[in-house]
């Protein structure tokens, strides 16, 4: 009995380690900003067809957050998101998204629970489809965006002061279901 529990224990603590590691990879090769940090400037095309520059939102809080048209957990998030960007502008919150990936980044296996992938073009389908009400940009190309802010999952939100100072990076909240 006690090797067949050791048996289904190992594959599970060799992924949680592969995964651990390829984390502290991901973490040392780009490292996510440091509270404090400034915004990074970033110049993006957004799904409204004009490019987007950081210094063009005034508001006195900003909330950066890296989604995914093919994440699981992006996808539940999402009514999450429009929430808080309906909720809190009249608070002075505006709300940004970056998607960082590219459809070439992404390899097969992880779209197979998806309707979309992460091109620009499905960008604005996924977009229309869930009636966003904040800037959704595309960092995929490149990624040069995500780099500087470091990102290692999504959703993944950065909320900075009116002096683009970084206060809050991470998770939005801990439940992982639709909104």
């Amino acid at each position: 009995v006690l090797g067949a529990g050791v048996l289904a224990v190992e594959p599970v603590q060799s992924a949680q380690t592969a995964y651990q590691a390829q984390m502290a990879r991901d973490q040392q090769a780009h490292p996510t900003l440091a509270i404090g940090s400034q915004a990074p400037a970033f110049d993006l095309l957004g799904i409204d067809g004009r490019r987007h520059k950081l210094d063009e939102y005034r508001s006195p809080i900003l909330a950066v957050v890296f989604i995914s048209n093919h994440c699981r957990a992006s996808q539940l998030y999402e009514g999450r998101i429009k929430a808080i960007a309906r909720d809190y502008q009249d608070k002075g919150v505006q709300v940004v998204a970056i998607a960082p990936n590219g459809p070439d980044v992404v390899g097969p296996a992880a779209l197979n629970y998806t309707d979309v992938d992460d091109s620009f073009e499905s960008m604005k389908v996924r977009a229309e489809f869930r009636k966003f009400n904040f800037p959704y940009l595309y960092d995929g190309e490149t990624q040069a965006v995500a780099h500087r802010y470091g990102p290692k999952v999504t959703p993944h939100i950065f909320i900075f002061d009116a002096q683009r100072k970084l206060r809050y990076e991470g998770r939005i909240d801990d439940r992982m279901q639709e909104a």
